[in-house]
């Protein structure tokens, strides 16, 4: 690893000396968090194509690097960006777990339909892969068998879960059907910099304990999750996208590693040096009790693994949340 200084001038972990290698991308929803975290690695060689439906926050200013403001499901409004030989990493979603219950079909009709007809399109456009950004927690839902594999049965216990639990469904059909490669990835619970929502336990807890905020836990803290560190999913997305070809496979990234909600807010304070005033509310039911990802399918085909410790990652996320204003 080398410390590099991004674009906006902070300093910052590199996880590879410089993700390289001359290709082409098409990254929907890349303004996003792992979006961004994915595009301050690459190099300089690499020709991106965002496509997000707002400006970005944090754009990643480099000349291989070029934004299309532009609605994910309008996909004739950037059709010709999606030329043969590229690689689609479709990371583009406007939902999350508690949005997803209250707004079911309107979830069915940006995301799920959305991406189908981004996949039509790749399939006639003859691009190189799709790759797809999924759950890791919502798809499984409840499992007997911990760390969870790819081969477990998909039991999805909330409209987010099955809105992914679609998708991929979909996605398997259109590779059987017409042929195109697909690589899903089941990412655990994402945390790091560049995170600018109100999702994601680790990037919320410490935004409200830099600004002596009440915490809200749904449940008696006690949910096992299985955390990874941002710039470590940018580069299984990067390993995956460069590397997949053929085929239809599914990848967990995560991990393997379970830590409970009010562990991991006792190490948030720790590195803060803050305390949490903590507010608890009765669980709700689309909760799933624990969740830790079995990645060594990823690691045997690619040679990923988690390269930055949780302790070394919780401290890097802080002084990202230091230097920037919400």
């Amino acid at each position: 690893m080398v410390r590099v200084i991004d674009h906006l001038g902070k300093s910052s972990i590199m996880l590879v000396n410089q993700i390289s290698g001359a290709q082409r991308w098409v990254i929907t929803g890349g303004s996003g968090f792992l979006g961004t975290n994915f595009l301050s690695q690459i190099g300089e060689d690499i020709e991106a194509v965002v496509i997000s439906r707002e400006a970005p926050v944090w754009p990643v200013r480099r000349s291989q690097i070029r934004y299309v403001e532009q609605d994910v499901r309008e996909v004739e409004a950037y059709r010709n960006e999606l030329i043969p030989g590229s690689v689609v990493v479709h990371m583009a979603s406007n939902s999350y777990p508690g949005k997803a219950e209250k707004a079911i079909e309107s979830d069915i009709q940006d995301n799920v339909l959305g991406t189908i007809r981004l996949a039509q399109a790749c399939v006639q456009q003859g691009v190189r892969a799709l790759i797809f950004l999924s759950s890791g927690g919502a798809v499984y839902g409840e499992q007997s068998i911990v760390p969870i594999s790819e081969n477990a049965n998909l039991r999805p216990i909330s409209a987010y879960g099955a809105m992914k639990t679609s998708i991929e469904t979909y996605l398997a059909v259109l590779h059987h059907v017409h042929g195109l490669p697909v690589a899903i990835l089941r990412v655990g619970n994402a945390f790091g910099p560049w995170h600018h929502s109100s999702q994601g336990a680790i990037n919320v807890f410490m935004r409200k304990l830099q600004k002596d905020e009440p915490i809200e836990i749904w449940g008696d803290g006690k949910q096992i999750r299985d955390y990874v560190y941002a710039p470590d999913v940018a580069r299984a997305i990067y390993i995956v996208s460069q590397n997949f070809n053929s085929g239809f496979e599914v990848f967990n990234v995560g991990t393997g590693q379970g830590r409970g909600l009010t562990e991991v807010l006792k190490s948030c304070e720790l590195v803060t040096g803050k305390r949490a005033l903590i507010h608890f509310y009765e669980a709700r039911d689309i909760d799933i009790r624990v969740n830790v990802l079995d990645a060594k399918k990823i690691q045997t085909k690619f040679g990923w693994q988690p390269m930055v410790s949780f302790e070394r990652a919780l401290a890097e996320t802080w002084k990202w949340v230091q230097d920037f204003k919400f």
